[in-house]
């Protein structure tokens, strides 16, 4: 069935204003999800400043060096990691917040977890950032607009390719938002299970191994 045009055009218009919907929130959710992880590596910092007089003043140079521009998303990660490592290897702070030994694996694990989704999403960002857009034209497969144009080059070792893939609709760029969300959900139960946030919280009770990889439990209703 032929849609009249002034149908096509009024479709055109509801799937162009929902495609640059989905995707500032992506952009927000990518940047919200970035933050956990800066305020991750800022809170293990933190936790080493007890005296209130110097806490205020503590936690300003962690803004300075954490948000400086030259620690993008992928730096920003790798120190928080390292931190985790770090932090989990000393027997004072493990006895200090009740940690057992036996969970530590667990932590690198749901850590790496963690690293392989944001890594992803971080590709996936980085991908679109630099794609060449078009949204809201018509094509006459799809007069509506019900998905946008987005082309990325792929200069490779083999020579030259177009970068297949991509998202191209307000859904696949939406459910990148939910993946964030889900990224940013897990970071802030791995950090309350560390113990200086006083939330009681057990990382063997936040994520289990399912015989294939590890999932988190604890939904973000629960929070």
């Amino acid at each position: 069935m032929t849609l009249p045009d002034q149908t096509k055009s009024e479709a055109r218009v509801k799937n162009t204003k929902e495609q640059y919907e989905a995707l500032g929130r992506f952009v927000e959710a990518f940047e919200d999800m970035v933050d956990d992880v800066r305020m991750a590596g800022m809170d293990l910092l933190s936790r080493l400043s007890d005296k209130p007089t110097y806490a205020e003043t503590h936690r300003k140079l962690l803004h300075i060096v954490f948000h400086h521009q030259a620690l993008t998303a992928k730096p920003l990660f790798e120190i928080m990691r390292s931190m985790v490592a770090e932090t989990l290897k000393s027997h004072g702070y493990r006895g200090r917040y009740g940690l057992a030994e036996s969970e530590c694996a667990t932590f690198c694990a749901v850590v790496r977890m963690i690293g392989r989704e944001y890594g992803e999403l971080v590709m996936a960002r980085n991908n679109l950032l630099h794609a060449q857009w078009g949204i809201g034209f018509p094509y006459d497969d799809d007069p509506d607009g019900t998905r946008f144009f987005i082309f990325k080059g792929n200069p490779n070792k083999d020579g030259w390719a177009t970068l297949e893939g991509l998202p191209s609709t307000a859904s696949e760029l939406l459910a990148l938002s939910k993946r964030c969300q889900e990224v940013s959900h897990w970071m802030e139960l791995t950090v309350s299970c560390l113990g200086f946030r006083d939330s009681g919280l057990k990382i063997v009770d936040c994520f289990e191994f399912d015989g294939k990889q590890w999932r988190c439990v604890r939904s973000m209703q629960e929070d």
